[in-house]
This record gives structure tokens, C-alpha cells and sequence, in this order.
């Protein structure tokens, strides 16, 4: 049995036609091994699927998880009145 092959513009698809974030996930499968890429004498280029990456792993959100926010808001400092100084 042959393994699937996909295209750049299937990614595309699944990632609501955002090229950057089709991109990263494209790079990051061929750089996991995950896909082969092979150029047809037609100047197409397809990826060779061999170790069966399912559709729902190739959407950037399911790879790539959103930082959550670690910074935390601090209150602004207050300058302090001694009571010594105040009084006069």
C-alpha cells in the first residue's frame, strides 16, 4: 500500500488559508521526519505521508499551543508619607 501524499495548498486548508501557519507546521513535520518531500518533473511538490500524520495534527493551533500569559500585572508603587514628615 502507498502512503499519502499531500500538497502545500491541503495545508493551507486546514489551517483556514494562513500561509505563515501552514508553513511552520509544514517545516516542523520535515524537520520531525514526519514527510518526505519529493519534486515532480512538472515542478510540482508533493510530501510523502510514510508515517501517517492524521489531518487534525497538521492545523497549527493542535501543534503549537498559545503561550498563556505569564507576566503579571503589577500594582504601581505608592510613595509612602512618613508620619513625622507630614506634619507641620
Amino acid at each position: 500500500m502507498k502512503e499519502p501524499v499531500l500538497t502545500f495548498e491541503e495545508i493551507i486548508k486546514l489551517n483556514d488559508h494562513d500561509w505563515d501557519r501552514a508553513y511552520a507546521v509544514l517545516n516542523y513535520h520535515l524537520d520531525k521526519g514526519n514527510f518526505i518531500k519529493e519534486v515532480m518533473d512538472n515542478s510540482l511538490v508533493i510530501y510523502h505521508n510514510p508515517t501517517q500524520v492524521q489531518p487534525h495534527n497538521l492545523i497549527h493551533d493542535n501543534i503549537f499551543l498559545s503561550k498563556a500569559n505569564t507576566k503579571v500585572d503589577m500594582r504601581p508603587r505608592r510613595n509612602r508619607i512618613n508620619r513625622d514628615e507630614g506634619i507641620s
